[in-house]
């Protein structure tokens, strides 16, 4: 039926009939609308956005003669609402659970020194990177072995239930400069990863570091100061973030980390040349956001991919963790103080400071490597 009313409203349209066209356009809203009203949440939402679509494509002329010019703003209520409800209406799925307790405790052992550097060392080095090569390796292999998975496509909700994301429709499209498919893929596969390291194993690693050794504020600041990755300009954001985490605090944490790698991309990305800003139509110049700069594949060149691939999975894209995004917009709320999420940002960026301070521990010429504070533009 609905195919018949959309061949109809093509016919009309080109025998110049536009009423008639809108009418049969209309009777495809609100067949939507039926198919919603007897679905349940999820479905109906599905319907909805449909609808909507299909009577944004009225004009508004058109609307107000039947009388449903204020049905947008109705759809886009009921939208939210089945959304929420669809939230509600998920399960969680659990599969039976793996005793992980001797690999904890071997864990917790390998981290242990008498020598507080060496400790942060370890705990730094718990894990290596996330590896590009390997989560793409892996997401591609899943896409062989299930070939029908890569034409179902994917759709996010955010915690009150809002669509924010859906899978790119036209052929070819790329994220990151991988197959949109994969990518999805990938992202699923280091969720998991950041659940499993930011929700058990860091935080056992995590007190036992604190219950061993007493920092303090001036130790993440000489951290800082030492790092040569780290603006001279953030260096007090930087070892009170890190700082908050070691506490505990890792809400503080994340408020001030977050922002803080967005000036450490910029800096870098500045002083390799990049444009890190924009000129508007009238004449205005504003900062370029950390999810746009990180598309600039020269993020690479200068991070390397396993950085990079951390930095645009943890902070940017929807389908993510996505925390610059959510603590800039003021989406999170007070579980960031407890997630996963946070505490694996609080280690990631430890272990990003922290490479460069101890290699210019060891070499003084990597003592030398800081980059200016503000780079050098040429002029145009």
């Amino acid at each position: 039926a609905q195919h018949t009313l959309e061949v109809a409203a093509e016919w009309y349209r080109r025998a110049d009939h536009p009423d008639a066209s809108e009418d049969a356009t209309y009777g495809i809203v609100q067949r939507l609308i039926a198919e919603a009203d007897a679905s349940e949440a999820f479905s109906a939402s599905v319907h909805l956005e449909m609808a909507l679509k299909v009577l944004r494509t009225l004009p508004r002329t058109a609307r107000e003669r039947l009388r449903v010019a204020d049905l947008p703003t109705e759809l886009a209520r009921r939208i939210r609402e089945s959304g929420a409800t669809a939230i509600g209406q998920m399960q969680v799925f659990t599969t039976e659970s793996e005793d992980l307790s001797d690999q904890v405790f071997e864990l917790l052992a390998a981290i242990r020194s008498d020598d507080p550097v060496d400790s942060v060392r370890r705990f730094a080095g718990i894990q290596s990177f996330a590896s590009l090569s390997a989560s793409r390796a892996e997401a591609e292999q899943l896409e062989q072995q299930h070939p029908l998975l890569s034409l179902i496509g994917r759709r996010t909700l955010s915690s009150d239930g809002r669509t924010v994301y859906r899978s790119p429709t036209e052929a070819g499209a790329t994220i990151y400069g991988e197959k949109a498919s994969t990518w999805e893929r990938m992202i699923q596969h280091y969720q998991l990863r950041v659940n499993l390291l930011g929700g058990i194993v860091l935080p056992r690693a995590w007190r036992q570091l604190s219950t061993d050794h007493r920092l303090h504020i001036g130790d993440f600041q000489a951290l800082a100061g030492g790092s040569t990755i780290v603006p001279s300009t953030h260096e007090g954001v930087f070892a009170r973030g890190l700082h908050y985490g070691f506490s505990g605090d890792f809400g503080a944490a994340v408020h001030l980390l977050v922002p803080g790698i967005e000036a450490l991309v910029r800096l870098h990305l500045a002083n390799a040349g990049e444009r890190t800003s924009a000129i508007g139509a009238d004449g205005t110049e504003n900062e370029i956001g950390l999810s746009a700069l990180m598309e600039n594949e020269r993020v690479v060149d200068i991070f390397g991919e396993d950085v990079a691939f951390e930095l645009r999975a943890l902070l940017c894209g929807p389908i993510g963790p996505n925390l610059r995004n959510e603590v800039a917009h003021g989406l999170i709320g007070d579980s960031v103080f407890s997630s996963g999420a946070s505490v694996y940002l609080w280690w990631i960026t430890l272990k990003l400071v922290f490479m460069p301070y101890w290699s210019a521990l060891h070499d003084p010429e990597a003592a030398e490597g800081r980059e200016p504070t503000v780079p050098t533009r040429e002029s145009e």
